[in-house]
């Protein structure tokens, strides 16, 4: 009798699911690694399965898992990867679900580029990113404000290698990686040539 309620009436119940907010990350001078030994290859520019991420520092707000769904704010995220790559800021609003990791208010920062916009990656499973990311994994994107250096890109394409030249762009991109189309693009490389369209 000690534990019987005077009120008898059922209480309703709830069709949400917990809502869990884990509150702030912050990093601060780490250094991360990731090494698939079974990978023997050797790579030019960003090896993706002998990453080395030194000095990284940012803030990791707003977490919110919910269900399969993730979201997360990066408010600010800086390193400086193995090969070279050096990441002044990252930041951006991140959701990500068995089948997409999106990237809202997107801004990225390196020494020689500006990339603002939004970025999307949509595949059937994780698998997808790691066994065959330019074949399998759809990007959706629309940039503006954004100025890029070749020579950034060359350490995610090897093959740009030595070639020095900035490009303004502004549009949308969407496909498969090795098989892109542009919507609405302009495009500005050296002094002059442009570039505007659909392709």
């Amino acid at each position: 009798k000690y534990f019987d309620s005077d009120d008898a009436t059922p209480k309703p119940k709830s069709n949400s699911p917990w809502k869990v907010n884990l509150g702030t990350i912050t990093l601060t001078n780490v250094d991360l690694a990731y090494i698939d030994t079974r990978d023997t290859a050797q790579s030019r520019g960003m090896d993706f399965e002998n990453i080395r991420a030194n000095h990284i520092s940012g803030r990791i707000s707003h977490i919110e898992p919910q269900d399969s769904v993730v979201q997360f704010k990066i408010e600010y995220l800086s390193t400086i990867e193995r090969s070279g790559f050096t990441l002044r800021n990252f930041s951006a609003q991140v959701t990500s679900t068995p089948t997409l990791i999106q990237f809202d208010n997107l801004n990225i920062r390196t020494p020689e580029s500006i990339v603002n916009g939004f970025l999307g990656f949509h595949f059937d499973s994780i698998e997808d990113i790691e066994d065959d990311f330019i074949h399998r994994v759809d990007l959706d994107g629309h940039f503006f404000n954004t100025a890029l250096e070749i020579s950034d890109v060359a350490y995610f394409a090897p093959e740009l290698k030595g070639i020095k030249k900035r490009i303004n762009l502004i549009g949308d991109v969407n496909g498969k990686i090795d098989r892109l189309r542009c919507n609405d693009v302009d495009i500005v490389f050296g002094d002059r040539s442009r570039i505007s369209g659909n392709f």
